[in-house]
Order: C-alpha cells, then structure tokens, then sequence
C-alpha cells in the first residue's frame, strides 16, 4: 500500500482500526489526510469515524 492509496485505506478501515492513534508528528490519519488535500480519503475516514 503506497501513501494516499484509497482502496488500501478501505480495506483497512473494514478491520476496525484505532482511528485516534498518531503518527510521529501527532497526526492521525484523517489530520495527515487533511494535511495532505487528499479530499476522498478525507471522506472515507470521516464517515468511519461516524459509524465509530
């Protein structure tokens, strides 16, 4: 899986990921993702974050 890889990101969240955990810098995935403009993954973590 490369950086930015939408359906990597699909196939993890479908294993119940911790999505508050932070990388090295004190991002989560949906911060990075925000930082990065990487809009689709945006919504896909956002809407998992809801279902959470």
């Amino acid at each position: 899986m490369t950086l930015g890889d939408l359906k990597g990101v699909a196939a993890l969240l479908k294993k119940g990921p911790d999505l508050r955990v932070q990388n090295a810098e004190g991002l989560t995935a949906l911060e990075l993702a925000r930082k990065l403009g990487r809009s689709e993954i945006v919504d896909l973590l956002s809407r998992a974050m809801d279902d959470g």
